[in-house]
């Protein structure tokens, strides 16, 4: 198991949080950007990584890729990469249907590509659930993992039930000035039950296992960049793609695309709140879109906002000052 891996390292005489001996650090940086691209010129993207699930029906064993295959761990140590929102949308009830990709996905949270595309905040489907069957698009997160084993980073994708830990983690790191590509973390899970329907499910949790020392994080620095230009650069060509297929379509569907998320229009703002309950999904978009198109922030800079809002106070009033 990839903790036992670890372990054993420290055993070893080498120091807790240096990442010397892991693989991505047997590379030079023109080798990192050589292992990012795709043979035959394909744009990279997340769909060529290994793929790390949180378990249904609240299971507590991750199943993680090593180099022998695939193996159950209670946790994992890694090295938070890079991540950014996302949504995926399913139209068919639960349960129903055939498995497969989703039929409208966001690489953003802002915009979907697929059908029905276009934003997401005026988006059907963005609602709350309401029952099994109710079909809805929640909001998730693409987490980018580095592994030690492993060269190339790790997909988890976590859904609407783990992005609360996972923001109460970084927010912890961030108010003590660290940055998550430059700790290793521990993942684990505990079992939790739905407050609707009582359902069991994984819960994530997130725990800091050390710092990496400071002569290493320029590696790590280096190849974060890499990988973020080539994933960010394969979801412009997806959106690309997209427009140009809406487009030979006509109508209806470009329509949505050209629909600016969270429109920044007065007569579009979310319902204000002045109380200490969480902020809504409304109002999470609403800033982020508004923070990304008046304000011209990068991804990273809009979550760093988005991560301070703890409340619906905190959430209107950064809304009135970017009315």
């Amino acid at each position: 198991m990839a903790t036992k891996a670890v372990a054993k390292k420290e055993e070893t005489g080498v120091a807790a949080g240096s990442i010397a001996e892991w693989a991505v650090a047997q590379y030079l940086p023109e080798e990192i950007r050589e292992l990012l691209d795709v043979e035959g010129g394909e744009p990279f993207g997340p769909r060529d990584l290994e793929i790390i699930k949180i378990p249904s029906g609240g299971a507590t064993i991750w199943d993680i890729p090593t180099l022998e295959g695939r193996d159950g761990a209670k946790s994992f140590d890694a090295v938070i990469l890079y991540y950014h929102n996302s949504r995926k949308c399913w139209t068919a009830p639960y349960g129903q249907g055939v498995p497969g990709p989703p039929d409208c996905e966001s690489f953003d949270g802002l915009t979907g590509v697929g059908s029905p595309g276009g934003g997401c905040q005026g988006c059907v489907y963005n609602r709350r659930r309401q029952s099994r069957d109710d079909v809805v698009c929640a909001p998730r997160k693409n987490v980018f993992l580095l592994m030690s084993e492993l060269a190339l980073p790790v997909l988890i994708d976590l859904p609407v039930t783990s992005l609360a830990p996972w923001d109460k983690y970084i927010r912890e790191l961030r108010n003590r000035m660290q940055l998550p590509w430059r700790v290793i973390t521990k993942f684990e899970l505990t079992s939790a039950r739905a407050l609707t329907g009582n359902e069991p499910y994984a819960k994530l949790e997130l725990s800091k296992v050390a710092n990496i020392p400071k002569e290493q994080q320029m590696m790590i620095n280096d190849y974060r960049e890499a990988f973020k230009a080539t994933i960010e650069a394969t979801y412009a060509t997806r959106k690309q793609i997209h427009r140009e297929l809406t487009q030979g379509a006509g109508g209806a569907q470009q329509q949505l695309w050209d629909v600016t998320p969270s429109a920044a229009d007065d007569d579009d703002l979310p319902e204000l709140g002045d109380g200490d309950l969480p902020p809504t999904d409304a109002q999470l978009d609403y800033i982020a879109s508004r923070l990304s198109t008046k304000e011209k922030l990068s991804d990273e800079e809009v979550q760093m906002r988005l991560d301070a809002i703890e409340t619906q106070r905190d959430a209107s009033e950064a809304i009135e000052a970017l009315k």
